[in-house]
């Protein structure tokens, strides 16, 4: 039912019952928020050829216009209960209005989730005041909380885009509608269509099912706050129902000076192009990828424990016996085996590099590096590199022993219930429910204990430099709480151990690509990947908790090397840059960080993936850029005759994406633009 803030029925949303999270009561009812907005830019943007080929001038050219954004449009919904409205006035009384119905202030809230807070927030900064705002990183806050609405991001709930959590979602019947023209100009006083009116309607209405669904298994006091706080839940009620493992995680407490050599140590997936490969338009290609590949390391791999420092003259034997070592090493006169495939070395990883030749910000030579690293990633390093001096400056070393099996049996539930529900059509957000968990396992893992202090009063405030003490004091806050189970250094063995399999896997072929648990290689090696997953097979069989199901007839196993596509055509220029064409089709694909794939696909569909290289330029690209106006206090603006309350704002402009490569990379791969 469609209300306005006049004859909206604040009382009857006052009936719904409360309930309670330590000392505040909150309304136990689904609630959603949602604005739309007009962002005004230099009007000659979609014609014009500097735009188009990526030289726009911006501020340099006389059609400028410094882009601003304005509220039009904005929309509430509680269970079915819409109300819509025009203006910031409008909100205002709305909103006074449920204050004071509803009696809300700091015992008793109403919580209202926003899809992307982030972007109301900017808007609604000049219109209530936001204390309480909770955020992990500079203006993305995933909780806030102004005289008892306390706005929640739905994002960061159900990491989804809403069209996605709605689609994923049993129960919704106001799923998002089809595409919506924002460039067109809307003023407060543009009479909508019917159909533009449906569009901000549903993107209320269809939350609000979705947050009901959640409210079958939960209150609204008990919803996480993230999706990764779902398997947190799960595995901490798991891991601590054996009181053996709470005690054990506080023997591997960590001294802030090996917190930090494990943050140096850490590193992501592994992605690269193969520089003799680059830029080449490849042919009847496959790709492999190893299936769940993170949760199979937790599953097989026996992980650090209490860390003690150690001799460092004794590295080595510490290594062959079989510790967990984390330990600074400095190398001279270091030099890659052979000179392509995949360099282990990351520059992004070194405390100190010197000398150094890149591949792609990988190392193929240097005169002297220093880092931290893992045994894990030291027995590949030794394997892909020689080095002339090596100084092992500090150690850690910690016995091995597998994960809680508490926590080892809490995956295996999250595999099966994925891998029985693949495919079936009326299962689609059960499996997507289990994927997404099984998938966040690696993060919960890895969130850091110290994080940069991210507040907010009017102003956004990041504080990256804590003193000694303050970081102390937060080590040991992690370590006391009574609801922490999880060991950080696990975290940072992981990804170590993901990456020792995928270079297993690239041992054995020669691939042009990989990405973290994948490679783009060809079937001439199909032969030695059945091998391999052989042994892989052995391995897994005399796991303690082999990661191993039986359905459907079928025997399915994390950490095995599976089929994942065949290609006509792959291009790559490097990491997250490349193109290709599916065995049989004739359409592009392409992935490339920053660019969408419907934009990218038609472009270099219609070009041909020969001239999908450096230099080239998608306009349209998907690609929004945002302007950011930190102006607080509300003013008038007139836009169309319509005089309207604007402030602080978001302006979303469309822009290119240019594909390119650094000069650097260009020398190491001989690519000459002319030829």
């Amino acid at each position: 039912m469609d209300y306005s803030y006049r004859t909206f029925p604040y009382h009857k949303l006052a009936l719904y019952p409360t309930v309670r999270k330590h000392h505040t009561s909150y309304y136990n009812v689904a609630c959603a928020f949602d604005i739309e907005t007009t962002s005004i830019y230099c009007p000659y943007l979609a014609d014009c050829p500097h735009m188009h080929n990526g030289t726009c001038g911006k501020e340099k050219c006389p059609q400028w216009i410094t882009p601003y954004a304005y509220m039009y449009h904005w929309q509430f919904c509680a269970d079915d209960m819409v109300c819509m409205g025009r203006t910031w006035e409008e909100f205002t009384i709305f909103y006074t209005q449920l204050h004071k119905v509803l009696h809300l202030g700091e015992g008793k809230k109403l919580a209202v989730y926003v899809h992307n807070l982030g972007f109301e927030f900017q808007f609604l900064r000049s219109v209530v005041p936001l204390t309480e705002v909770f955020a992990r990183k500079e203006r993305q806050p995933i909780r806030a909380t102004s005289n008892g609405i306390e706005w929640r991001c739905s994002y960061y709930l159900s990491n989804m885009s809403l069209k996605k959590f709605c689609e994923n979602t049993p129960g919704v019947d106001h799923k998002k509608l089809g595409d919506f023209d924002y460039t067109k100009i809307r003023t407060a006083a543009t009479p909508l269509t019917t159909e533009e009116q449906d569009y901000c309607r549903n993107d209320v209405v269809g939350l609000c099912e979705c947050v009901k669904h959640l409210l079958e298994e939960d209150t609204i006091a008990s919803i996480p706050m993230t999706s990764t706080g779902y398997v947190r839940r799960e595995c901490r009620q798991a891991v601590l129902s054996n009181p053996k493992n709470k005690k054990i995680f506080l023997q591997n407490q960590l001294t802030l000076e090996q917190y930090k050599a494990c943050g140096y140590a850490r590193r992501g997936g592994d992605t690269h192009a193969n520089a003799l490969y680059s830029g080449q338009v490849l042919t009847d290609m496959i790709g492999k990828d190893i299936a769940s590949s993170y949760p199979a390391r937790a599953m097989l791999e026996k992980f650090p424990q209490r860390f003690v420092k150690a001799n460092t003259r004794r590295l080595r034997e510490w290594i062959k016996s079989g510790y967990a070592v984390l330990f600074r090493v400095m190398l001279s006169d270091v030099e890659k085996r052979e000179p392509y495939g995949t360099p282990y070395l990351a520059i992004s990883n070194t405390q100190n590099i010197k000398g150094v030749q890149a591949d792609n910000g990988r190392v193929l030579s240097c005169d002297y590096i220093d880092m931290w690293v893992t045994d894990v990633d030291w027995k590949i390093i030794e394997y892909q590199y020689r080095y002339k001096k090596m100084l092992c400056v500090s150690c850690y070393i910690a016995k091995y022993d597998y994960l809680p099996e508490e926590l080892r049996q809490v995956i295996m539930k999250y595999f099966r219930a994925k891998t029985e529900l693949k495919g079936i059509k009326e299962k689609k957000y059960e499996y997507m429910k289990s994927k997404n968990k099984l998938n966040a396992i690696y993060g919960m893992m890895l969130t850091d204990i110290i994080g940069e202090q991210i507040t907010y009063d009017v102003q956004w405030h990041m504080t990256k430099d804590m003193t000694e003490s303050a970081q102390e004091e937060q080590l040991n806050k992690y370590y006391k709480n009574r609801n922490s189970f999880l060991s950080y250094q696990h975290g940072v063995w992981i990804p170590a151990y993901a990456r020792k399999e995928l270079h297993r896997g690239l041992s054995i072929c020669e691939s042009s690509y990989n990405d973290t648990d994948s490679v783009k290689t060809w079937g001439k090696y199909e032969a030695a990947f059945e091998k391999l997953n052989a042994e892989i097979m052995t391995e897994i069989d005399s796991a303690p908790l082999p990661p191993v199901i039986e359905c459907n007839g079928k025997t399915y196993a994390m950490g095995i090397w599976e089929p994942d596509g065949e290609y006509d055509k792959f291009i790559t220029w490097g990491a997250k840059k490349y193109a290709y064409i599916k065995k049989g089709e004739s359409v592009v694909h392409t992935t490339v960080a920053g660019l969408s794939k419907k934009e990218g696909s038609e472009l270099v569909t219609q070009i041909g993936i020969e001239n999908f290289k450096p230099g080239l330029v998608f306009y349209p690209s998907g690609r929004l850029n945002a302007f950011y106006n930190d102006e607080v206090e509300p003013k008038k603006i007139i836009v169309d005759g319509c005089e309207m309350t604007a402030g602080s704002c978001i302006a979303m402009v469309p822009g290119t994406y240019t594909l390119g490569i650094t000069e650097e990379y260009k020398e190491l791969i001989g690519y000459d633009a002319n030829l």
